[in-house]
């Protein structure tokens, strides 16, 4: 075996001890080689913006998939998004692992963001309202409408189950709720409709919907349908009374024994007419 003297003496003149040099130098004459510099990573591609692959025109906050990725259109321009697109305040998605592609609708149509996203994220995307920051009176007005017709609708589902005349919701809550918001007219309308029924029920039938007492939908109803004849005061001043109305129906029908409780506010504030 050679001793490999010169690589000793350099090793030694870089300031390593004469057993480190021993050490470092190979036996063999050579010494170790230097140890090779890893490749700097290969960056990742950016994603190239979908090509427009339908042929209805894009809307502004539009979600669409290209290549497994999902992009919105932000002032024209397709911006790729590294999570689920969220309103502020707002909307999960229903089923974080759902195929999103077995959907038949369009990616984010209304339909298409009901299914994946909830009914309240397919009433906005409806009124041209998901994902946009800011809010004219009239928008914010129709955004705090959500509640009221979400409650409208499930009870015109529960009416037709339960065998009520004229009651064929179905669909996207979403879809139904968009021409009330956009026509609140049609709304109080359908609400004074949907009040005189609950009126015409006996106590056991507005028992079975959930109407025995001052609930969300009661006031909701009573307040949207007497807008026309009482105005916005009146109305929500009668509607907002109805927790007040039942305490004093209890305090005077302890037993039950009296009319129902909606009987009662009727008869007390001659409803009748109105319904």
């Amino acid at each position: 075996m050679v001793f490999d003297l010169i690589g000793y003496y350099r090793e030694i003149a870089q300031g390593a001890s004469p057993e480190e040099a021993v050490a470092t130098v190979s036996g063999d004459g050579t010494t170790p080689p230097p140890t090779p510099t890893p490749p700097p990573p290969t960056p990742t591609p950016t994603p190239t913006p979908p090509p427009p692959t339908q042929t209805d025109t894009p809307y502004e906050g539009e979600l669409r998939y290209f290549n497994n990725i999902l992009y919105k259109l932000e002032n024209g321009q397709w911006i790729p998004q590294e999570s689920d697109v969220e309103e502020p305040g707002g909307f999960a998605p229903t089923s974080p692992e759902r195929n999103l592609y077995d959907s038949p609708f369009s990616v984010g149509s209304p339909q298409w963001m009901e299914e994946v996203y909830g009914p309240r994220a397919g009433y906005m995307t409806g009124l041209g309202m998901y994902g946009k920051q800011g809010r004219t009176p009239y928008q914010s007005y129709q955004e705090r409408l959500y509640d009221p017709l979400s409650r409208m609708y499930d009870l015109s589902s529960q009416f037709t189950a339960g065998g009520v005349p004229g009651y064929e919701p179905g669909g996207f809550m979403g879809q139904w709720g968009q021409p009330y918001a956009e026509n609140p007219f049609a709304m109080y309308a359908q609400a004074k409709g949907m009040m005189g029924n609950v009126m015409g029920m006996n106590p056991e039938q507005r028992a079975g919907f959930g109407l025995q007492g001052p609930t969300a939908a009661l006031q909701d109803l009573m307040g949207m349908g007497l807008r026309q004849d009482l105005g916005l005061p009146g109305a929500q001043w009668l509607s907002g009374r109805l927790p007040q109305e039942q305490e004093s129906w209890v305090s005077q029908y302890p037993q039950g024994q009296g009319p129902s409780f909606l009987d009662y506010v009727t008869q007390k504030y001659n409803l009748s007419k109105y319904f």
